[in-house]
């Protein structure tokens, strides 16, 4: 997301203005880009815990239910109105 940045600033395009962009990892740096990039986080402990209670349980024989880590959209001014 910041290289489509980087490079549609360099071609004169206005973001948010005429395109919006939004990030999948919320890495640190997304609110030090040129334009503040708009991310989606997934909190990755909590998926990896997640995952590791499933393969222990499976390596016991049990049964498991699939579970959802909801992501949250953390938004910048990539985005904005």
């Amino acid at each position: 997301a910041m290289e489509a940045e980087r490079i549609l600033l360099s071609m004169g395009r206005r973001i948010p203005e005429d395109v919006k962009i939004v990030g999948v990892d919320d890495a640190p740096y997304c609110e030090f880009a040129m334009v503040p990039l708009t991310s989606v986080r997934t909190n990755s402990f909590e998926r990896g815990t997640a995952a590791a209670k499933i393969l222990f349980s499976l390596i016991e024989g049990n049964s498991v239910t699939p579970q959802c880590v909801e992501p949250v959209l953390i938004e910048r001014e990539s985005t904005r109105r």
